[in-house]
């Protein structure tokens, strides 16, 4: 008996996954309930990509991926549905888009035709995964995205073959298995070199705690050496106790001479541009945007912003707007979109009653494994804990039949 109980606890994690298992393998029982007409020409993180021919511009809005012409008019949406799409960005040809989207049940990276059609999933995760900032490589055949990983509230960057679907670690949190907190690696907002020679992203070293102003910083990797370098550092602080900014989101120009990036200065956020040949560097424009430096950036630190074509200008999100900023005065001139649509949404009540089955899924667990516990020390077990352990003795049954 003593044995038997011994092994009751791995009996009962392996029966818990195969009925969490079973539910997974179910299809999502959302379905839009209702829906909700929206007319807007404004809206917040938007994350606007411009096509490399100049003539349309992407952008997400309420879950939904739009497109509109680059001069301004009225938006077309590529995306609609349930499922909550974001961060698009156009592939180097101008034929695809990348996104990210939880439509099959967990947020993955997906692929659509830059008309909205053909949608494809790239990454095939099935638990509560979080990526943010997908980039494509130079030539096309890959894909850049941070994976989040909430044991080191932080993200890996992973880079995606777009043929094959598989995904490579590029630059993992810990460097080593005993590589301590406060030595781990979070890289959020990779972009790519039109040359394909270098990678840019932000990096911040240490465990991140909201309650200070973490340090990010931009580094270049040498995709050929893997050698980085760190372009931007956080600005000097007068108290060594004390960080008075923070340096993210960079964007390359096509002729990789200029570096646009996030800039937290004086409690506000702005847009700084860095001369890499003259290393330069001075306001574009300031305020923009507030960051999420604080909190946990699932979508990144800064809505995307990225250089014309000519690169004479950068498209942002600012103020609401999707706007062009000029390098050389910084005047901005605003590029109009409106969007009319139908939005279809479930009720609140739904949504709700999926949650506390969740719960409840998660109260039986952990009042199953208190059972166990107890019996092990010849203990009484609690009403609670035994309704417990009847209830996942009762899914795993039904799971296991199923298999």
């Amino acid at each position: 008996m003593r044995g038997a109980l011994t092994i009751c606890p791995i009996l009962m994690a392996a029966a818990a996954v195969a009925a969490r298992e079973s539910d997974l393998d179910q299809p999502l029982p959302l379905e839009p309930a209702r829906q909700i007409s929206i007319d807007t020409n404004e809206g917040t993180w938007l994350s606007p990509d411009i096509a490399p021919d100049g003539a349309t511009i992407v952008f997400e809005l309420l879950g939904d991926l739009f497109s509109v012409d680059a001069r301004g008019g009225a938006a077309h949406a590529l995306t609609t549905g349930m499922a909550f799409d974001s961060q698009p960005v156009f592939s180097p040809d101008g034929r695809d888009i990348a996104f990210l989207s939880d439509r099959s049940g967990a947020e993955n990276v997906w692929l659509i035709a830059a008309d909205g059609s053909n949608p494809r999933q790239l990454t095939t995760r099935e638990d509560n995964s979080v990526f943010a900032s997908p980039a494509w490589s130079a030539d096309g055949k890959s894909i850049f995205v941070s994976h989040y990983r909430s044991e080191f509230n932080g993200f890996e960057l992973w880079q995606v073959d777009v043929s094959t679907r598989t995904a490579t670690v590029l630059i993992p949190m810990k460097s080593a298995p005993d590589t301590p907190h406060e030595r781990l690696s979070s890289v959020l907002g990779a972009f790519p070199s039109a040359d394909g020679r270098f990678l840019y992203f932000a990096r911040h070293i240490g465990e991140n705690d909201f309650a200070q102003l973490p340090q990010w910083t931009i580094v270049r990797r040498d995709l050929a050496s893997g050698k980085d370098e760190v372009l931007v550092y956080a600005p000097t602080s007068p108290r060594p106790d004390l960080l008075i900014g923070s340096a993210f989101r960079p964007a390359v120009s096509h002729s990789g001479t200029l570096l646009v990036y996030g800039s937290r200065d004086r409690g506000l956020t702005g847009l700084r541009v860095l001369n890499l040949e003259t290393r330069e560097d001075r306001w574009l424009r300031y305020p923009v945007q507030q960051d999420e430096l604080q909190a946990s950036g699932w979508r990144d630190l800064l809505p995307r912003h990225v250089f014309t074509p000519d690169d004479r200008a950068v498209i942002a999100n600012v103020d609401g707007r999707i706007v062009g900023i000029d390098l050389a005065g910084g005047g901005q001139t605003e590029i109009p979109f409106h969007v009319r649509e139908e939005l279809h949404k479930q009720h609140a009540a739904a949504v709700e009653a999926a949650a506390e089955k969740e719960r409840s899924y998660t109260r039986a667990v952990v009042e199953s494994e208190a059972a166990v516990r107890k019996l092990e020390l010849g203990l009484h077990p609690t009403h609670a804990q035994l309704v417990g352990l009847e209830s996942i003795t009762r899914a795993t049954t039904i799971a296991l039949s199923n298999l």
